[in-house]
């Protein structure tokens, strides 16, 4: 499986599509996630939300475009979470308080919010903090359904 996923990384560095170097980035960005190398999958992230809360931002409001803008945004925060917790403790920390330091983060991203919360309930038994995790896993649990009805 590591050879075919330096292949796919080697695929993804070298292509030359007609998809957006942001797709490109964050593809990437997946691939070195799933080889495990969690740092560079967590620094690409970090630019992939900047660069997807300024299209989100350039997009007209309350447009098709805007909202496509806003669930890329919000699938590339879930990311950049999920890395950022197997980074180290401090990276969990980080995550921590990125999603529960900012309920607005969380309130705006309704279709990943229970995603969000799972990251920062499993950041929170990384970091020794189980009653907050109970209470990130519960409110995770509690958005998941409220999607589903």
């Amino acid at each position: 499986a590591s050879h075919k996923l330096e292949s796919a990384l080697n695929s993804v560095r070298s292509m030359d599509s007609g998809l957006s170097p942001m797709s490109l980035s964050h593809l990437e960005a997946q691939i070195l996630y799933r080889s495990g190398l969690y740092a560079e999958s967590c620094h690409l992230y970090e630019k992939l939300v900047n660069e997807a809360d300024l299209e989100a931002k350039r997009a007209p409001k309350n447009s098709d475009a805007a909202a496509v803008a806003g669930v890329h945004a919000d699938e590339v925060r879930v990311n950049r979470t999920a890395a950022e917790l197997l980074v180290s403790e401090r990276g969990a920390r980080n995550a921590i308080e990125l999603i529960g330091g900012d309920d607005a983060v969380v309130a705006r991203s309704s279709s990943v919010a229970h995603e969000l919360l799972y990251n920062a309930g499993c950041a929170s038994i990384q970091t020794w903090q189980f009653d907050r995790a109970a209470s990130f896993l519960t409110r995770a649990e509690a958005a998941a359904r409220a999607e589903l009805t």
